[in-house]
């Protein structure tokens, strides 16, 4: 809980201010303690020479003369996050095209930011017309910007920033795009960022994350990614179901201990199981566990030979992306 101490009477400037405080607060899941303090006496008392102002633990902020309340509320909002561990270190970003399904997208990435405590950048595209009233979205932890250039290109640029810590993508931002120029970009996309890419399908809203998949090999399971899944899982207090493919040709032969005992994901605070399956189709192995675990996010190694060579030359990662119905993580390099 954060206590905030507001100084100040009813005026429209105060009314603005305290219900951007608190706006932002619930939309981060912020615990907040408002108090306000409207007597002369007291603005006296603790030398508050104009108001409103607004008393964030120790710190003393005043609206001064000529700083307009919008700036004034954001810079507070700005201090109200970094207080609560927002730090502006992490940052998830998401190009928006305001569709449903890309607000499906927005609404995911909120909600995982609040739980990584990291900021949302939201990705305009100049050639996108016409460009919404960013007035209409809640400040704070949203950061909002305006690019040139290729959607693969500049996201790739982006994700090269340490800050970045995942990129989202609704399917429909691409929605222009045909069956096959969306697997052009999707795979240029996956060659070139340096941050996980989380795709989300369409009509789907966020119900929380219990149970993860996360397909691997062998060259896969580095300790970034293990970070990564591991970080996710810890978050949401969710399970790990570790699956690796196999050929169908190889079951009952000894393909897999050695790849266990080098499995180095293991953790004792999250919960987390290891299973080989067997199978022709890649796509369908991993679609029927995904049905049969309920699982509630599916996340993808890379790498640059098995597993993910055959998602991409075989056309199985674009098959993931267009036809699972469930949000799917692709990890990079």
């Amino acid at each position: 809980m954060i206590g905030i101490k507001l100084y100040g009477t009813q005026t429209s400037n105060f009314e603005y201010l305290k219900y951007t405080i608190l706006s932002n607060a619930a939309n981060a899941d912020i615990d907040v303690d408002i108090q306000e303090e409207q007597s002369i006496e007291a603005f006296i008392r603790e030398n508050i020479e104009s108001v409103p102002a607004v008393r964030i633990g120790s710190e003393l902020h005043v609206l001064t003369p000529g700083t307009r309340i919008r700036e004034f509320s954001l810079m507070i909002v700005d201090r109200l996050f970094q207080h609560a561990g927002f730090t502006g270190e992490k940052q998830i970003v998401i190009p928006e095209n305001y569709n449903k399904t890309s607000s499906n997208a927005l609404e995911y990435a909120l909600e995982i930011a609040k739980s990584m405590k990291a900021g949302v950048k939201i990705v305009h595209f100049q050639n996108e017309q016409p460009l919404p009233d960013p007035s209409k979205f809640t400040v704070g932890f949203l950061d909002h910007m305006v690019l040139k250039g290729r959607l693969d290109e500049t996201l790739a640029e982006i994700s090269s920033d340490k800050t970045t810590k995942l990129l989202v993508l609704g399917k429909s931002f691409l929605n222009d795009k045909s069956s096959q120029a969306f697997g052009s970009l999707l795979a240029k996309l996956v060659n070139n960022i340096h941050a996980p890419l989380l795709m989300v399908p369409s009509k789907f809203r966020f119900n929380g994350i219990r149970r993860i998949m996360y397909a691997v090999d062998e060259d896969s399971i580095t300790h970034e990614n293990n970070k990564f899944v591991h970080d996710l899982a810890s978050m949401f207090n969710a399970e790990v179901h570790v699956v690796h493919v196999e050929k169908l040709s190889q079951k009952g032969k000894d393909t897999g201990s050695d790849w266990f005992e080098h499995n180095h994901f293991i953790q004792n605070e999250v919960k987390f199981t290891e299973e080989i399956l067997y199978g022709q189709s890649v796509f369908d192995e991993l679609e029927k566990y995904t049905n049969t675990h309920k699982i509630d996010i599916v996340i993808l190694s890379r790498t640059k030979r098995n597993l993910m060579e055959n998602l991409f030359h075989k056309s199985v990662t674009k098959r993931m992306v267009m036809k699972s119905q469930l949000p799917t993580i692709i990890l990079a390099d």
